[in-house]
């Protein structure tokens, strides 16, 4: 499918589509058969003004952006700067949701809300809800977060906003996910890749989780320090084996990794 927006240069001339061609008797009949989100692509231009193949096909997806608009046909453009007169139902009907996240993405601030608001319109996966938590504006955050926990978010999913979305919904994430009994393996994950405080609230939580030595092992080695303290006091009084503490030696800070050659060599010894 192509992007908006679109269009074709043929005869000289500049051929594209908006409401008053998409939803007339004319374009109703000559765009039959068409998938609704062809509508704003290429093959539909040429479906209805009877193009042949082989003129140009041109494209900008940044339609909003001041370089990217240098190239986008005078004519085409002052009907883009009226969006809701002339693609309005365009967008409510043919935008699919991964040209929604784009604008939530990319987009300004505005235009982020009218994706964010159309987008949750439209059967919404997990992954679109994550991209309007991560990059829309704060309201629309919110009314992501609500339907998210309708459609009951994996903890895999619930540890990755705690991994990359703003504080407030790591707070909302991390509180959700401790309802859902995480796994010691999937609190590794934030103590490997997310902020520093939440790196310590997962490792707290591992520690409470009867870790194996392993799962010791990797605080050790990803952890605050002062968790990484904790897991070594811990991982003793397990009796780690030697690929514990090789674990430890090959991939913690320098400490840690005296530490633990001291104890194989203590074995090693005997």
């Amino acid at each position: 499918m192509c992007d908006f927006v679109s269009w074709i240069e043929a005869n000289g001339k500049n051929y594209f589509l908006t409401d008053a061609e998409v939803f007339s008797d004319v374009g109703k009949e000559k765009l039959e058969g068409s998938k609704r989100s062809d509508f704003i692509g290429h093959g539909s231009i040429r479906k209805f003004y009877g193009l042949m193949n082989g003129h140009e096909e041109k494209q900008v997806r940044n339609f909003w952006g001041e370089k990217a608009r240098q190239h986008i046909p005078a004519e085409l453009l002052a009907l883009v700067d009226d969006f809701d007169r002339n693609f309005g139902r365009l967008f409510e009907t043919s935008f699919e949701n991964d040209d929604l996240t784009y604008l939530i993405s990319h987009a300004p601030e505005a235009w982020k809300s009218k994706a964010s608001a159309q987008i949750l319109k439209q059967n919404p996966t997990n992954d679109n809800l994550l991209d309007i938590i991560y990059n829309a504006p704060e309201a629309w955050k919110s009314k992501a977060w609500a339907q998210l926990l309708k459609q009951n978010p994996t903890n895999g999913e619930l540890a990755y906003i705690v991994r990359n979305a703003p504080e407030a919904w790591k707070s909302k994430a991390w509180a959700q996910l401790l309802k859902q009994n995480p796994t010691n393996g999937e609190l590794a994950y934030i103590v490997r890749n997310a902020p520093e405080a939440w790196k310590s609230k997962a490792s707290a939580q591992i520690l409470k989780q009867n870790p194996t030595n392993g799962e010791l092992a990797y605080i050790v080695r990803n952890a605050p320090e002062a968790w990484k303290s904790k897991a070594w006091a811990q991982l003793l009084k397990q009796n780690p084996t030697n690929d514990n503490l090789l674990d430890i030696i090959y991939n913690a800070p320098e400490a840690w990794k005296q530490k633990a050659q001291k104890i194989l060599d203590e074995r090693n010894t005997k």
